[in-house]
């Protein structure tokens, strides 16, 4: 049983009261059409599904610098990871429209983990890492989804290197990359920098990412909610016309296959046919808003225009992601997975299913339970429409998954259209009380005669790890004696996608401070000093908003700056700013603090 130790817990939200009285060009070699630049085309079938906006508004133009809400302008370099590149700007961008806060997330540590980097050395003996390739190369939005959504390292070697996704730039720069690649290439993390890479904290853990079908509104509805999406485009700089001064616009009059990953941030309905090169221009005007990772230069400011009619944008393998979901990084939970190669699945008609299907993975968490008391979440990988999901968390007493399920308690259920990762909260958190092992099982109902199942598994992509006998089973009885099948017996299908989160339910003394905790004068920018082991995830009012950085407030180190004009902006109200940490950290010291103490 887990050691039971009590500490005095601070609650979480920290309360402000208010009241008034350039670089250099990336060269990733894509002007030659014959060289991929980074971008590999996905040989999987995405399954495009829309969002359901209905009756929601879209203006004419969005541009989200106007508001000044996009992060900066990344430089990748010489460093062909675009893919990387464009998975982070779609993270960064959801947390600057959705919590007003700037990220900047290391691309090299997500590269490093998904190559050959990761080595386990045993004297004279290297075992290889996940993948057979270095991390200077070419690859998929699937491959980087896997390392973004994974919060921690997922379940490989007993002494595998430790690392947490998404952490900063500032910790794992990309000058190691261009520093000692080229002399130590799979040992730059553990020779080189092993700290950063191993023991970095973690800025946010993803919750949710899908890929989304290609019509103009749902892109526009994704872009304006979820603050970008990332696609492919096919990069020519024959194409290419300079307007405006730094301005570039490129149109594909043909659908050439995609060579460089972007991020769409904006659009433009009456952005003019005339602003393309001659002998690309399209029929008609409009464009979308595209943020690159090539830095600034003078000719270039680190945005695009490609048009509506852009043909690599409609490429088949080129597929539309999105960022769905964020939560600040708790260190009280830690997610557990065997998946970690891009998740595939058969589109034969065959290998689609209008029947129940079941998908278990099993996990031995006898080594986590003195840390941790229960399950709270699941993540999950889906491919299906219009179908209802179950999840069960069922101990296992003789190493074999049930062959009744009936008999035990759904934890969370909902129904999903689409292809993505996405969190649940158990309406019942699963608690440790005895067994070594646990089965962590999906049950996937169609609801109608359209419905479709899919089974999503963990693919073969330069893959030096395979697919272990106890991990991943399948079940497609519809009967209540079910039969359940090792995914490893089966030279068709891989690890299964189902993550559960574990929680230490203990209570923690974070010791978090800020100062000063009332402000007077609002006639003036005001330095807010904070003291916390733990990342500011985003500053809210006590209006239900949020409030922007370099917008309503600036921030370096430890100094949050109030500025002059949101202070001014509230009209002498008195207003009440709560301070989000990492930890889901949010103490409510100062909430009966009268107005008149401080006058």
């Amino acid at each position: 049983m887990k050691k039971k130790i009590r500490i005095i817990s601070l609650v979480s939200l920290l309360l402000l009261s208010i009241f008034s009285t350039q670089s250099v060009l990336a060269s990733e070699s894509v002007d030659d059409e014959n060289d991929n630049g980074g971008y590999v085309a996905d040989d999987t079938e995405r399954l495009e599904v829309p969002f359901e906006h209905d009756g929601y508004s879209l203006t004419t133009k969005y541009d989200p610098r106007e508001s000044n809400h996009l992060t900066d302008i990344r430089n990748q370099s010489n460093v062909g990871i675009c893919w990387m590149y464009a998975a982070a700007s779609t993270e960064e961008q959801f947390i600057a429209t959705r919590y007003g806060r700037k990220f900047d997330v290391s691309e090299l540590h997500g590269a490093v983990a998904l190559s050959d980097c990761i080595k386990k050395v045993n004297k004279s003996q290297i075992e290889p890492g996940y993948y057979e390739t270095g991390p200077n190369r070419g690859s998929t939005t699937a491959v980087a989804a896997q390392y973004i959504t994974n919060w921690n390292t997922p379940i490989f070697y007993n002494d595998v290197h430790k690392w947490c996704s998404n952490i900063s730039e500032a910790e794992y720069p990309l000058s190691i990359m261009q520093t000692f690649y080229n002399k130590h290439h799979n040992w730059i993390e553990i020779k080189d920098d092993g700290d950063a890479f191993t023991d970095s904290k973690s800025l946010f853990n993803l919750t949710g990412f899908r890929y989304i079908s290609k019509d103009m509104d749902n892109i526009k509805y994704a872009i304006q909610n979820y603050g970008a999406v990332s696609a492919g485009i096919h990069y020519d700089s024959n194409m290419v016309k300079n307007v405006n001064g730094n301005e570039q616009t490129l149109n594909n009059v043909s659908r050439n296959h995609a060579n460089h990953s972007i991020t769409i941030v904006g659009w433009d309905d009456d952005f003019s046919k005339d602003n393309f090169r001659n002998g690309f221009k399209p029929e008609g005007n409009g464009a979308w808003l595209v943020k690159n990772s090539w830095g600034y230069q003078d000719i270039r400011s680190g945005y695009m225009w490609i048009s509506y009619e852009d043909g690599s944008l409609e490429a088949s393998d080129n597929y539309f992601s999105v960022t769905t979901g964020v939560q600040p990084a708790d260190e009280s939970e830690y997610m557990l997975s065997y998946d970690y190669l891009p998740i595939v699945s058969h589109s034969e008609s065959d290998k689609i299913f209008k029947d129940r299907v079941l998908l278990a993975n099993v996990y031995d968490v006898s080594s986590f339970t003195d840390t941790y008391d229960c399950i709270n979440k699941v993540m999950l990988y889906l491919k299906a429409i219009d179908c209802t999901y179950n999840i069960r968390i069922i101990p296992l007493q003789d190493n074999s998954v049930p062959t009744n399920v009936n008999d035990y308690q759904v934890l969370s259920s909902g129904t999903y259209s689409g292809e993505g990762y996405f969190t649940v909260t158990l309406s019942k958190p699963f608690e440790f009380s005895s067994g070594d092992k646990c089965a962590v099982i999906v049950e996937i109902i169609p609801n109608g005669s359209n419905s479709k199942i899919y089974i999503p598994y963990e693919g073969s992509y330069n893959a030096a790890r395979g697919i272990s006998s106890g991990e991943s089973y399948y079940c497609f009885d519809s009967g209540s004696n079910l039969k359940w099948q090792d995914a490893a017996a089966n030279d068709v299908y891989g690890n299964f996608c189902i993550r559960p989160v574990l929680k230490d339910t203990d209570s923690k003394d974070y010791s978090v401070s800020i100062f000063p905790n009332a402000v007077t004068n609002t006639d003036e920018d005001v330095a807010v000093s904070y003291v916390s082991d733990y990342e500011l995830f985003n500053i809210s009012n006590s209006d239900n908003r949020v409030l922007y950085q370099d917008t309503d407030y600036e921030i370096n180190d430890c100094t949050v700056t109030l500025k002059k004009e949101y202070l001014t902006s509230l009209n002498g109200r008195y207003q009440e700013l709560y301070f989000r940490f990492n930890n889901n950290i949010v103490t409510v010291s100062y909430t009966h603090l009268r107005a008149h103490e401080t006058l």
